[in-house]
């Protein structure tokens, strides 16, 4: 029997989706009726000749002959510098695509201004090869990434690493890994490729950035694994600003995509529903906007890591993949920020220290322009935004403090009108935080200690429709890590959660939806108004059994309140070392999820849904920037929750 479309929404998932498919109408009607007529140049010839003149007086002349204003960060454009060229009665596009391109700078016009961006030439490339000083052996799974420009990579497991798309210029280059100290070395880039020899020294624990970046969820042994670096978010992001459009794009991951961006991510087979999405360990249900733009800001990102199945056993309830993504901290030295304009998005990034050396910040904040699509109809349609900030406060040397927030509104109007027949008003309120204390615990442990808060709080009614949910979590959660070796990872760790939910919805049915006869199973109406209780822990190793045999084995158990179940998980995943190009995995393990509160409530004997990840994996290494993967992959499903046309929920699935 096939899983029931129509589950009850957990944290409103199912009923966001459904308000999507009926904003994306409205949405397109705007597009078509306004967005092109709006963002049209204006017709404007340009005739200019100059002969080595200042940038800044080349703009106060298109300004004269245009009336356009010129809008840039300060310091982002070098004014001074000299230009020469000559042009007549040019097309306003092509004169400026042929004042600025040869400067580097990127140009975008934004009604009555034209904002500037410098563009970097990234051009050029830095490897390497990462050594212990004792042993001079490889040194395996350490980060190597430019410290004025976080882009960050991995050495493999033969201790080697690739920088791409490396600006012209001097560098420090940064190489920390669990164990060792902190490596720093000053490098010049210039018109050929450079290959790097890097000796790091064992030292005890200290309290730095090298716990946030050995604590990841792709381990030492991992399948299915994919990290996005801040490069290729960027590049991805499109007019949307949005990272998960680079996600999107990764094997196993496919998406309903609309004109602005997904919001139903599937993983090899699996429903959204399936899925886990983190932020700084926060657990956001549907990280979504209505219309599809996630609520995640890549601005803010260090770093976004993809397991797309056989992930370790310290994450649990969710049947497909996890997506975790890690914010950055605040520079500890300098104030710094930028404002973006584009036709979609405004945003802005700021952050600097409030105490030198012991309290930072940094804050980033989006808005969409989406709303001025309709603001020649006197109806503001849509009202969306979010902000994300970070302060850390550094106690001593054993402890800090790190606190993550993400507030985000998301408001439509819909009136009734000749393109779009219903009159639908909807708001949408997500707030999570995340105070998180990290401990050295001795010279090879650590701790991260969270308290958790995730909460969403909906209101959509129209003739045909009425939702209700105001749904809160609030969580406790102490990662434990012990390295017995740098090679070597033990880590344990307990959660507690508690779940709030009071919700109603009300909708009609139609008849091609499912297969009910009676009319009156039309007309569904559901409320949940139940706290429940739910806590896990697990276990796991990670590191070489033998030289050339690497392996993850663990195990989770967890115990739900809304169906009283306790559900083990063991978990294992090995890898084959063959010729320290070529590495050979297979992973097996148990993955549950347990019912909604709807489903729960309605029948309290269910079970949990479960499946069976089985994956094989084959790595090659074929040159310093280019590998190839190949997994196979067989996910099977048990008592996967349905509910028949009697509207009685079961395992049957």
């Amino acid at each position: 029997m096939k899983k029931s479309k129509f589950q009850f929404p957990v944290r409103g998932v199912d009923v966001i989706m459904k308000l999507r498919c009926l904003i994306t109408l409205y949405l397109l009607h705007l597009c078509v009726t306004h967005s092109l007529a709006q963002q049209k140049p204006p017709v404007k010839n340009i005739t200019l000749s100059v002969v080595d003149s200042p940038l800044s007086d080349v703009l106060t002349e298109i300004t004269t002959q245009t009336k356009l204003e010129f809008s840039y960060v300060n310091n982002s454009i070098d004014l001074s510098q000299k230009v020469s060229f000559s042009f007549s009665n040019l097309p306003l596009a092509d004169a400026l695509d042929k004042i600025f391109r040869p400067a580097t700078i990127q140009w975008t016009l934004v009604g009555n201004l034209i904002a500037l961006k410098a563009i970097q030439n990234l051009n050029f490339r830095v490897c390497g090869k990462v050594l212990d000083t004792q042993t001079k052996l490889p040194l395996q799974y350490a980060t190597v990434y430019l410290k004025e420009d976080a882009l960050a990579v991995n050495t493999d497991f033969t201790g080697n690493f690739c920088l791409n798309k490396i600006s012209a210029g001097e560098h420090l280059i940064v190489v920390r890994a669990f164990g060792y100290g902190v490596t720093e070395q000053r490098i010049n880039v210039n018109d050929k490729a450079l290959f790097l020899t890097i000796s790091s020294t064992p030292q005890a624990l200290e309290l730095s950035e090298a716990i946030v970046i050995s604590d990841k969820i792709i381990e030492h042994t991992s399948v299915s694994e994919m990290q996005v670096n801040q490069t290729q978010m960027q590049a991805a992001k499109g007019i949307s600003n949005d990272p998960m459009k680079a996600i999107t794009s990764l094997p196993g991951v496919a998406a309903n995509v609309d004109l602005f961006g997904p919001s139903d991510i599937h993983v090899r087979g699996g429903e959204s529903s399936e899925n886990v999405y983190l932020l700084d360990n926060i657990k956001l249900g549907f990280p979504f906007y209505f219309f599809g733009q996630s609520v995640i800001n890549p601005e803010m990102l260090t770093k976004t890591e993809v397991l797309t199945g056989g992930y370790a056993a310290n994450y649990g309830n969710a049947m497909s993949s996890i997506f975790n993504f890690t914010t950055k901290t605040g520079d500890n030295e300098h104030f710094s920020g930028n404002v973006d304009l584009s036709a979609f998005n405004t945003s802005a990034l700021f952050q600097g220290p409030l105490i030198k050396n012991k309290l930072t910040f940094i804050a980033g904040a989006r808005r969409s322009n989406l709303d001025l699509l309709t603001y020649n109809t006197g109806v503001r349609t849509l009202n969306m935004g979010d902000l994300t900030t970070k302060t850390v406060y550094t106690i001593n040397d054993k402890n800090k403090l790190n606190l993550t927030t993400l507030n985000v509104s998301d408001i439509l109007h819909f009136p009734n009108q000749s393109s779009f027949s219903s009159d639908l008003n909807a708001k949408d309120k997500i707030n999570a935080q995340n105070l998180q204390l990290q401990s050295i615990l001795s010279t090879k442990a650590y701790s991260k200690i969270s308290f958790l808060h995730s909460g969403l709080n909906l209101n959509a009614t129209s003739p045909e429709i009425l939702y209700h949910i105001n749904a809160n979590e609030y969580g406790i959660r102490d990662d434990i890590t012990f390295y017995p070796k740098p090679t070597i990872k033990l880590k344990t760790g307990i959660e507690i959660n508690i779940d709030d939910e009071k919700s109603e919805f009300r909708e009609q049915y139609k008849t091609t939806d499912i297969s009910i006869t009676d009319s009156s199973k039309l007309a569904q109406v559901r409320k949940v108004n139940k706290t429940s209780f739910a806590s896990g822990a697990y276990l796991f190793y990670d590191g070489s059994l033998l030289k050339r045999i690497k392996t993850n084995i663990g195990f989770r158990v967890d115990y739900n309140q809304l169906n009283n179940s306790i559900n083990f998980s063991p978990r294992i995943t090995t890898g084959y070392d063959i010729t320290g190009t070529t590495l050979i995995s297979g992973s097996w393990g148990y993955f549950y999820q347990a019912p909604s509160a709807f489903e729960a409530s309605q029948n309290p004997s269910l079970k949990s849904n479960n499946c069976e990840h089985y994956i094989l994996s084959l790595k090659q290494k074929i040159g310093a920037t280019l590998s190839l993967r190949i997994e196979g992959y067989y996910k099977d499903y048990h008592n996967i929750i349905i509910f028949d046309t009697a509207n009685v929920f079961s395992n049957k699935g």
